[in-house]
């Protein structure tokens, strides 16, 4: 699920709390980005969409989605992903 960053506590300082929150989404989707192939205009356009059946923002991704986004490489189990580290182990990129 791709979702904006919520605040659970009363909010006294409205202005500076919703800064905060900002912060923090924009530190979430840095890193979202930076660690997956997912275009940062794809992950706005996703984390700001509206749910219709939820009634927040946001959008929910199956797996197949999830890649096809970019936001996961495949679709597999514990099994392929520890293939998958050991291949690139082997390979030179990943044993440093």
């Amino acid at each position: 699920m791709i979702h904006p960053a919520w605040v659970q506590r009363q909010v006294r300082g409205y202005v500076h709390e919703l800064e905060q929150v900002r912060k923090i989404q924009d530190k979430i989707k840095g890193f979202v980005c930076a660690h997956s192939s997912i275009p940062e205009k794809t992950y706005n356009d996703l984390l700001n969409a509206r749910n219709e059946d939820a009634g927040e923002p946001g959008t929910l991704l199956s797996a197949e989605e999830a890649v096809e986004q970019g936001v996961i490489g495949a679709v597999g189990g514990l099994k392929d992903a520890l293939a998958w580290v050991r291949m690139h182990i082997v390979e030179g990129n990943g044993g440093g």
